[in-house]
């Protein structure tokens, strides 16, 4: 929905107010004019994609600390950062493949003598 003046605005926002608090935008639909549209997408957009999902990636972040990972993955983060990001990942030559599996092999050995001592923090 597209409002092109403040009233069909603050119509719009009175509609929807419960959502907009529920995303932590607290002003007032009756003040609020068609220059605040920019806070307005920035507040949801925070919410929906950052503050709902804070709590998987926490816990998946415990998840990863529980064993030993994330301790490797920060201290090595240069040699895991191509494990975790998008785009941007070096040309896999054979040197460089091989390298990254040992690495990985490596994780994986040491996560399974971890889970077969019962200690999960190797690193």
């Amino acid at each position: 929905m597209k409002s092109s003046t403040n009233l069909e605005l603050q119509a719009l926002m009175s509609e929807y107010f419960a959502i907009l608090l529920d995303c932590g935008f607290t002003k007032p639909s009756t003040s609020v004019v068609l220059a605040d549209t920019m806070e307005i997408v920035r507040t949801i957009s925070l919410h929906q994609v950052i503050l709902r999902s804070k709590a998987e990636l926490d816990q998946f972040a415990e998840g990863l600390d529980s064993c030993g990972v994330l301790k490797a993955i920060t201290n090595f983060s240069g040699l895991t950062k191509t494990f975790f990001t998008i785009g941007g990942h070096p040309q896999l030559t054979s040197g460089s493949y091989s390298f990254e599996c040992n690495l990985l092999s490596c994780v994986i050995n040491v996560l399974y003598d971890g889970m077969c001592r019962g200690n999960f923090s190797s690193f």
